[in-house]
């Protein structure tokens, strides 16, 4: 409660006008509002690793491993190819890893979109925020003997640091982002 008060406009406006009358006089140092508390640093908002946001049509075998090896949190987001409707859309927290099973068969395109304080009224991330598509698809093929299991690995040493695209993905806007 006291963070949220001490955080209020009023309080805010308070600190600046006693801010203003401690300077109000070069020649008389002037102290106000010595009781007020500081503006407080709320931490940052996250969610679970591999919370999944939207979860699309659980009918086939292929699996997508995602390892985050940033320090950054990253939603990923696949889409069949051809549409705007993400099958699958998943959280991980900085170093997360996360596996999302039973994927049907077909063309996807992967977005991923980095960032640090999840806003989820919003939708995105309040810091260091950065859109991005791969440039190619990856195909999910089952047969009777196999089926295919991809892997992705994002940040680190795989894509450069956050905000950076990985390599052979491509910055894109956030209205371009498929969330479901």
């Amino acid at each position: 409660m006291l963070p949220d008060l001490a955080g209020s406009i009023p309080a805010t406006q308070i600190r600046s006008a006693a801010q203003a009358l401690a300077t109000a006089d070069p020649t008389h140092a002037y102290t106000f509002g010595k009781f007020l508390p500081g503006l407080p640093v709320p931490p940052p908002r996250q969610l679970g690793n591999g919370t999944v946001l939207k979860q699309g049509d659980t009918q086939g075998l292929g699996q997508l491993k995602i390892e985050n090896n940033d320090t950054d949190d990253v939603i990923v987001s696949f889409t069949p190819a051809g549409t705007t409707t993400p099958h699958t859309v998943v959280y991980l927290t900085g170093g997360g890893r996360y596996t999302v099973s039973n994927i049907r068969d077909g063309n996807y395109t992967i977005f991923s979109t980095y960032g640090t304080d999840w806003d989820a009224t919003a939708r995105t991330f309040t810091h260091n925020c950065a859109f991005q598509k791969f440039d190619n698809p990856v195909d999910f093929k089952t047969t009777s003997r196999e089926y295919t299991v991809w892997t992705i690995i994002l940040g680190g040493d795989a894509s450069g640091s956050a905000g950076a695209s990985p390599a052979g993905s491509s910055p894109v806007s956030a209205g371009e982002f498929p969330w479901g």
